[in-house]
């Protein structure tokens, strides 16, 4: 049962999914694990899970093993019946070699059980090693080496909490966090942060503001006033959007009258599909369900007025975090 989010931070090439959440299903498959996909999904952030495959017991198979390896890191579950999975025990195992071979960090996360049982394998941990210890003792080895590495890093004890609610919020946060760091560390952008912004609305207040605060914190910001001079063209910007890492659009009340800002935004949009730009929606004295008004455009070709109006559409529903000003004093 392979899940997927629509739309994922981490979209190189190399990387199909974001996540791959190793669990015992019938310990949290419908309960913690399900609301932690949940998160993870109003985060767009994708993730893969093999839980049918868990239950049969059946997790050796090419396809799952590769998940783990097209993964940008893994979050496991440790759980009361975790360890009588044989399954779950060579996916630990594929984990740790991909973090040892690559990039690829692991998050433990222990539900109902103590880590120090998880690391010596005592306990219920112990109780299933007795079985592996005497009958497939090489693998029971593996295993056991595996346990203990992982237990290593830093994770979550859900016993901790009040309620799950809260961990699952830190886990999803600390994950995207992660995410976002390998997108920068990916790639090397000629600037930091690109702003879209309608000049007459914005240039001389708030935009001015937020690129001053910008730079006072040593953020290399392209505004295009400050690259450009008179007569350049359009496709100069554009380019620059192309070397930056994060583009923040500013909609404002005349923003869907200038054609370069919608040209400007349908090229942000392109690349935060192909190379994984973030993009920061901040509403400026306007509604977010006002922001797409067609019969303001400028005359344009039909195919232009729907690439715009979709490139609208999508930033204005982005699931990343965005701002209203209205709400700020």
């Amino acid at each position: 049962m392979a899940l997927s989010s629509s739309s994922s931070v981490s979209h190189d090439l190399c990387w199909k999914y974001d996540v791959f959440v190793s669990f015992r299903r019938i310990d949290t498959g419908k309960s913690f694990v399900s609301h932690l996909l949940r998160a993870f999904d109003q985060k767009s952030i994708s993730t893969f899970v093999d839980a049918e495959e868990i239950n049969r017991g059946d997790l050796t198979s090419v396809t799952v093993l590769e998940a783990v390896k097209q993964s940008r890191l893994s979050i496991v579950v440790f759980s009361e019946n975790y360890a009588s999975s044989r399954c779950c025990l060579d996916q630990l195992v594929q984990i740790l070699e991909c973090g040892h071979r690559m990039s690829h960090p692991l998050v433990p996360v222990f539900y109902g059980v103590d880590s120090s049982d998880v690391r010596r394998a005592t306990g219920c941990f112990g109780e299933a090693f007795e079985k592996y210890d005497h009958q497939m003792n090489e693998a029971a080895h593996r295993w056991r080496a595996a346990l203990t590495e992982a237990t290593g890093s830093v994770g979550w004890d859900i016993k901790e909490y009040r309620n799950e609610a809260e961990p699952i919020k830190e886990i999803v946060q600390h994950v995207f966090d992660k995410l976002i760091h390998f997108s920068w560390s990916a790639r090397l952008g000629k600037y930091d942060v690109f702003l879209n912004f309608r000049g007459e609305d914005t240039r001389k207040s708030f935009v001015s503001h937020l690129y001053k605060a910008l730079s006072q914190k040593v953020i290399n910001t392209y505004m295009d006033d400050e690259g450009l001079g008179k007569g350049n063209s359009l496709s100069e910007l554009l380019k620059s959007i192309k070397e930056s890492r994060v583009s923040i659009v500013v909609f404002s009340e005349n923003y869907c009258s200038s054609s370069w800002c919608l040209k400007e935004l349908v090229q942000i949009l392109k690349c935060m599909d192909e190379q994984n730009q973030i993009v920061v929606p901040v509403f400026y004295e306007v509604d977010p369900s006002e922001v797409c008004k067609p019969e303001a455009f400028p005359k344009a070709e039909m195919e232009e007025v729907q690439s715009w109006t979709s490139a609208l559409t999508r930033a204005t529903n982005l699931t990343l975090p965005g701002w209203d000003s209205r709400n700020y004093e």
